[in-house]
C-alpha cells in the first residue's frame, strides 16, 4: 500500500467534487439495474444528501421482465428483491419525484429488452 499522508484529505475533496457536479442532475435513471443499493448507511445518506443539495431530483427506475421477476433464472434472482428493498426504501423516505415503470415483455428478446430505452419520455406523461 502506498503512503500518502494527504489521503484523507484527497477523498474528502474529491467527495466534494463529485457532491458538487451531482447536485446538478435533473434526474437519474437505474435502467434496468442488476444491482441496488442495499446498504441502510448508503441509503440513509443518500437520503440525506437529497433533502440537504438536490431537493428537486427525479428518480426513475426502468425495468422489464427480463431482470426484475426472473427469479427462475439463478443469476438474476436477486435483482427483484434488491430492487424491491430499494424502491421501498424510497418511497417511504423520497416521496417528491419517484417513479417505477415496469415493462412485461410477453416475447422476451433482447430487442424487446432494450425497448425501455425509448420510454424515457413516457414517463411524466
Amino acid at each position: 500500500m502506498f503512503n500518502n499522508p494527504n489521503l484523507k484529505e484527497d477523498l474528502i475533496n474529491l467527495r466534494d467534487e463529485v457532491l458538487n457536479f451531482s447536485m446538478k442532475f435533473e434526474s437519474m435513471h437505474w435502467l434496468d439495474c442488476h444491482r441496488f443499493i442495499n446498504n441502510d448507511l448508503i441509503l440513509n445518506d443518500f437520503i440525506k444528501y437529497l433533502k440537504e443539495k438536490n431537493k428537486s431530483l427525479k428518480i426513475r427506475i426502468h425495468s422489464t421482465s427480463t431482470l426484475y421477476g426472473n427469479e427462475e433464472n439463478y443469476y438474476r434472482r436477486h435483482i427483484k428483491p434488491e430492487c424491491d428493498y430499494f424502491l421501498n426504501f424510497l418511497e417511504n423516505n423520497w416521496k417528491k419525484d419517484l417513479h417505477f415503470k415496469y415493462f412485461d415483455l410477453k416475447e422476451k428478446s433482447m430487442e424487446n429488452h432494450f425497448l425501455i430505452i425509448s420510454k424515457f419520455e413516457d414517463f411524466d406523461e
